[in-house]
């Protein structure tokens, strides 16, 4: 796993009391049991997208791209749990005030942090979370459909 920082010092490595380990890796925060991949989109009829639900129902993170049908969003899904390991990590600042992690492969972006954080550490921490939890989650056979405006919104 590539953890690779941008724009920015990174001022804290090597303390473990911050999420660093030995050599400057980032330490993995317990795993939550039950995270899940809900597949969702506006109306039936439109393009399908995936997120990564925490058991109590916060996203962790989510799908970059928009897919034809709920077949290929799962079949994107079930992609990059097997490519997790040739995924790269990118920390970026978001504005002044938020930081935000994206998953590439190959160059090209996967998946992104649902919302921005207010400390390098927390988004690089959510990075790892994402990535543990992504690997085993159920994907949920349905799509979800809603209204919602921040779902029509792009990411990252």
């Amino acid at each position: 796993m590539t953890i690779r920082l941008v724009g920015w010092l990174n001022r804290s490595a090597g303390r473990g009391s911050v999420g660093v380990g030995d050599g400057g890796a980032v330490t993995a925060p317990a795993r939550v049991p039950g995270c899940r991949v809900q597949l969702f989109a506006r109306t039936p009829l439109d393009p399908v997208r995936w997120r990564l639900l925490s058991s109590n129902n916060r996203e962790i993170g989510r799908g970059v791209e928009a897919y034809a049908d709920a077949e290929a969003c799962r079949l994107a899904v079930k992609e990059l749990q097997a490519d997790l390991d040739a995924a790269e990590t990118v920390v970026r600042r978001a504005d002044a005030n938020a930081w935000m992690w994206q998953l590439t492969v190959d160059g090209r972006p996967v998946a992104a942090s649902a919302h921005g954080y207010d400390r390098q550490i927390r988004c690089r921490r959510g990075s790892v979370q994402f990535r543990l939890e992504l690997r085993d989650a159920l994907i949920i056979a349905e799509v979800m459909t809603s209204h919602a405006r921040r779902w029509g919104g792009s990411v990252a």
